[in-house]
């Protein structure tokens, strides 16, 4: 019987590693105001999730922080199901938040002739039933003009 159990276990693990898994793709694609308070401020973000694999991947949330310049913008998180259809995507939208002093290290960094604006957006699709959380982290670089041109 324990010969039979270890069969059955090597052969679903040869089975599992004959599959690839390309990893999903997860950008910030937009930012919208929200109404905010003088300590908080509160925005809307609008995320797309990319599925490259023929299977549907569905999630049970999302948390994500969203790093400007090196440092902490916004965090927000989601307890809304997710479902990215097989080799598509679909736009998960998020209610964030970032408090004053987040901003003013912000404006710190700008003063200072800062010429772009890295930025770095990570976080977590949370698995659903026996299917593991993913974690992801996108970088990239806008164009910063301060106002009055220098």
């Amino acid at each position: 019987m324990t010969r039979l159990i270890t069969a059955i276990l090597c052969l679903a693990t040869f089975a599992g590693g004959c599959t690839t898994y390309q990893p999903l793709d997860v950008a910030l694609v937009g930012i919208e105001p929200l109404p905010s308070s003088m300590l908080e401020q509160r925005m809307r973000l609008q995320v797309r999730v990319l599925n490259p694999n023929d299977r549907v991947f569905d999630a049970s949330g999302l948390s994500l922080q969203l790093n400007v310049n090196g440092q902490r913008l916004a965090q927000a998180v989601t307890s809304e199901p997710i479902v990215v259809p097989r080799l598509g995507e679909t736009r998960v939208f998020l209610e964030a938040s970032t408090t004053l002093f987040d901003l003013a290290r912000q404006f710190l960094v700008l003063r200072d002739g800062a010429q772009a604006l890295s930025y770095e957006v990570e976080g977590k699709l949370h698995g659903k039933g026996l299917r593991p959380d993913i974690s992801f982290s996108k970088r990239g670089q806008a164009p910063w003009a301060p106002a009055g041109g220098r």
